[in-house]
């Protein structure tokens, strides 16, 4: 705008005056030359109110009086409205204006010269507004882009944070869900070796064989008191040890039997199969695998006629390990079947102990009502045999007497043991029953940071 000033000044100030008015255009002269060479955009204002002030202040001469007067009312009109309106505005006022005069007969040649600038000023102000208005709106554009651009940048800013922090909390959740899951892993693997050391230590069975009647005596006791003995006796062993039949036997706290053993035989005409159970608390602390082959055994007949507990009857005791047993036969076989079906043998009363039985056997029977006080319920039959002095046919006859009259003569079914194993087996599964809801959510909780990751790795 400035420039546009600048020029229509110089303009004026090239402009020679004829013989007419020639005061009043050595004014305009001189200050069109002061306001071309020290106008400047801060200055446009300023000088654009001189220039004005130059026109309105004209008196005219004795030509162009109409011309003069119309210009000098048109700049006070200006100056007057000037603070109320854009500079801009008023020089185009100012310059429409000019173009309007037409000389008359004097000074005309000065007057074309005026009217022509003016148009030329008016196009290139309006060339100017033109672009100034094209640099506002690209300016506006671009501004409208930078804050747009801000606004996008502030928006990605927000759901990464968003994000962000949704990943951490389910970070945090799989970090809880993890450690719940890890006991539980911890202890299923510990089953699973349980389990496949079980495994590895069960004994394939042969089907039983037996005719209809039979009658199933299973042995039960502590390791070294005698139990592979008694069971000879019942087979008829005659020998001075009773070490000389199908089980193996010996005077040792050693286990000598590993493996759960049968066999059939006649006892007071009465077919039988005597089982020969390994003791509990044995050397090989195999309690557990014992088990399992007794449970698979039983599993394989038709019931139980009698439990002969073997208890030595010098040195009575109830261990840890046989009060286990004894629990486990009443949880598997249930509580009055076991009690009612229980035929006790003290072993290792020799003749010189023979004074002392009575009380031999009432200490056995307090130490098993202090343990299990069930038992008291039951009349348990109760028989003694030593190394010694025995007539061992008369025993058997005195044994099959028991069993057949002494106690519960319904057949226990086995049904419903459940053997170590397949209890362990059992835990397992619940145990991964309980840990697949949680192995489900860690899975889903995974996935879900998988993908809050790749949302986040494609927002940057």
């Amino acid at each position: 705008m400035a420039q546009e000033l600048k020029s229509f000044c110089s303009v004026l100030s090239n402009i020679h005056p004829g013989r007419d008015n020639k005061v009043e255009w050595q004014h305009i002269r001189g200050q069109s030359s002061h306001i071309c060479h020290h106008t400047t955009a801060h200055t446009f204002h300023v000088h654009l109110v001189l220039l004005l002030q130059t026109f309105a202040s004209i008196t005219p001469g004795s030509s162009n009086c109409s011309e003069w007067h119309s210009v000098r009312h048109q700049c006070n009109g200006l100056l007057v409205n000037i603070n109320n309106q854009e500079s801009k505005k008023v020089f185009q006022d100012f310059l429409r204006h000019l173009t309007t005069i037409y000389p008359g007969r004097d000074n005309i040649s000065e007057w074309n010269t005026i009217r022509a600038s003016c148009t030329q000023t008016l196009a290139s102000l309006a060339l100017n507004i033109q672009q100034s208005q094209q640099q506002q709106l690209s300016q506006k554009l671009a501004d409208e882009k930078k804050k747009n651009k801000a606004a996008q940048k502030a928006i990605k800013a927000q759901q990464i944070q968003t994000k962000h922090a949704l990943l951490t909390s389910q970070r945090l959740l799989l970090a809880a869900k993890q450690n719940e899951l890890r006991p539980m892993q911890q202890e299923c693997k510990a089953l699973e070796e349980q389990i496949h050391v079980q495994r590895q230590k069960v004994h394939p069975m042969d089907a039983v064989q037996y005719a209809n009647g039979t009658k199933f005596l299973v042995t039960m006791g502590i390791t070294g008191d005698g139990k592979s003995t008694v069971c000879n006796r019942l087979c008829g062993d005659q020998s001075a040890k009773g070490n000389q039949g199908l089980f193996k036997a010996e005077r040792s706290g050693s286990s000598v039997t590993t493996q759960v053993q049968y066999k059939q035989c006649l006892i007071a005409e009465t077919r039988c199969i005597v089982v020969d159970c390994p003791g509990c608390d044995d050397s090989e602390h195999a309690d557990d695998h014992h088990a399992n082959n007794l449970a698979q055994f039983l599993c394989g007949i038709d019931g139980v006629d009698a439990f002969v507990l073997v208890q030595n009857g010098s040195n009575i005791r109830f261990k840890a390990s046989l009060q286990k047993m004894i629990q486990e036969y009443q949880a598997n076989f249930g509580e009055k079947a076991f009690w009612s079906h229980l035929v006790v043998v003290l072993s290792n009363i020799e003749m010189h102990l023979m004074d002392e039985l009575d009380s031999i056997k009432q200490e056995f029977f307090n130490a098993l009502h202090s343990k299990f006080k069930a038992a008291k319920q039951y009349q348990i039959p109760i028989m003694h045999i030593g190394w010694y002095g025995y007539d061992f046919d008369k025993w058997r006859s005195q044994f099959m007497h028991h069993v057949s009259t002494g106690i519960n003569q319904q057949k226990v079914l086995c049904d419903k043991m459940i053997p170590p194993l397949k209890k362990l087996e059992q835990k397992r599964a619940l145990l991964q029953q309980r840990a697949a809801p949680l192995q489900n959510e860690i899975r889903e909780i995974s996935m879900s940071i998988q993908t809050l990751t790749n949302e986040i790795n494609q927002i940057n």
